[in-house]
């Protein structure tokens, strides 16, 4: 590992951790990004970062520049770091490469791979080994409740989150191409990303070359409900572990949401079993079974994993209740892409029966494009009021927030002033609030939280 190392785009949740871990570490740290909001900008209050970017922000005796995923080839640091390599100064390289150098080859590599349910999957993967005392390594992209950081390389158990994006502006393929997988939990496939993936056959493209990158008699849990994981598992011919779920053998029998928890019934290899969660869902607890499979093929006491799933408490930004008042519930949510926009609220009004208003950003590169505007006609099928701000910036072949609005029954086009007073205009005691974006979507939902809070005081 290097001694003395700077991060471009060192805001990001999981760049942003892994900046922690690095200076915990004893190395050097310094970093560069744009304006850094919370939590990252309280996680990273004591690196050394610089607004901006500058190639005066590389100190001279930089060993290793890492550039997160995000940042352009026209950036000036990127710009300043590859030169510098060419000089034979430094080392440039995504954080994929550096966990696949020098980490992933001493470790069982567990990648959470999939469109929908990756964090919440890889933080209960985590949490659970955690309670189980195996001190777990994992990266999660996102902030899990019950862990101190998301990033942390600790035991020989490796939690990924392995992202199908691409690695980096130089480096044009899949961040999971780089994670050595062991095991792999493929959960529900379908088409996103469309700044990256031309279409459904490039995404499943991209997710046979993980498997394929699997060991023989790794442990593979797939889930066979989706069409695309059945057609690559079709095609697969490496000996592995399979353990495929929703089939004849292992299948969820019964969800119900009831007390503010989920009881999640199942068969297993004709053994009906149970274990309980916090967060809400069918999706959720179809993920969880996966990974209730994974750790009964890797030898884990299933009466220590109930206990640890009836414990987690989930992610930040997935359904998370921001404020719960007599009157009101505030929810934030990361969901952008329609299936996971239809199965959230579907878990939400399940867990809060009352009249529901949801507040949506188009921010996604793929959700900010045409290619899902008719799926979002029914992804919002249980809200009862929507509000829909305008695409958070150009795209091509751009979504239409009015045309959606057309179609919806009690539905508005978000102004860009005066949000917060627009939508107090509509709600009304009783109402569950959910804000989904998976940016900030200009602060909204703490505006919300004060307001809704005054409320309660008045």
């Amino acid at each position: 590992m290097y001694s003395r190392v700077h991060i471009i785009g060192i805001g990001g949740t999981l760049m942003g951790h892994f900046a922690v871990f690095l200076k915990q570490s004893g190395v050097r740290v310094t970093g560069s990004d744009g304006v850094i909001y919370p939590p990252m900008s309280h996680v990273l209050r004591d690196v050394a970062i610089n607004q901006g970017y500058d190639p005066s922000h590389i100190p001279h005796d930089t060993e290793c520049v890492i550039i997160g995923n995000v940042i352009r080839a026209t950036n000036p640091e990127a710009l300043e770091a590859f030169a510098r390599m060419k000089q034979g100064l430094l080392r440039v390289m995504s954080l994929p490469e550096m966990l696949e150098e020098q980490v992933l080859t001493k470790t069982h590599n567990i990648c959470v791979a999939g469109t929908h349910g990756k964090t919440t999957t890889s933080g209960l993967l985590a949490y659970t080994l955690q309670r189980l005392e195996q001190a777990p390594s994992y990266l999660i992209g996102g902030v899990c409740l019950d862990l101190d950081v998301s990033f942390k390389i600790a035991g020989p158990y490796f939690v990924l989150e392995a992202d199908e994006y691409d690695t980096a502006f130089w480096d044009k393929v899949p961040k999971f191409f780089h994670y050595r997988p062991t095991s792999v939990l493929l959960l529900a496939l379908e088409f996103d990303h469309a700044d990256i993936y031309k279409d459904l056959a490039a995404v499943e493209e991209a997710f046979y070359g993980l498997l394929e990158r699997m060991p023989e008699h790794g442990v593979l849990v797939a889930n066979t409900m989706s069409p695309s994981v059945l057609k690559l598992l079709g095609r697969l011919k490496k000996p592995l572990r399979r353990h495929l779920l929703h089939g004849d053998e292992t299948y969820l029998t019964d969800v119900q949401d009831r007390d503010g928890l989920l009881h999640c019934t199942f068969m297993d290899r004709g053994v009906t079993d149970t274990f309980t969660l916090r967060i809400p869902g069918r999706h959720n607890a179809e993920n969880a079974l996966a990974a209730w499979v994974l750790l009964g093929a890797l030898g884990f006491d299933k009466n220590l994993v109930r206990e640890a799933f009836a414990s987690f408490r989930g992610i930040a930004r997935r359904q998370e209740v921001r404020l719960q008042t007599k009157d009101y519930v505030l929810i934030d949510d990361f969901a952008h892409h329609p299936t996971a926009v239809k199965e959230t609220l579907r878990a939400l009004r399940a867990r809060f029966p009352s009249r529901m208003v949801v507040l949506f950003e188009p921010r996604s590169a793929s959700s900010r494009r045409r290619v899902f505007q008719r799926a979002y006609e029914e992804a919002f099928g249980s809200a009862d009021c929507v509000f829909i701000a305008e695409p958070f910036d150009h795209a091509e072949d751009r979504f239409s927030s009015a045309e959606l609005v057309a179609a919806l029954p009690c539905s508005y086009v978000l102004p860009s002033a005066g949000r917060v007073e627009f939508v107090m205009e509509h709600i009304r005691p009783g109402d569950t609030i959910v804000v989904l974006s998976n940016g900030a979507f200009g602060g909204i939902v703490t505006e919300l939280e004060q307001r809704l809070s005054l409320l309660q005081v008045s």
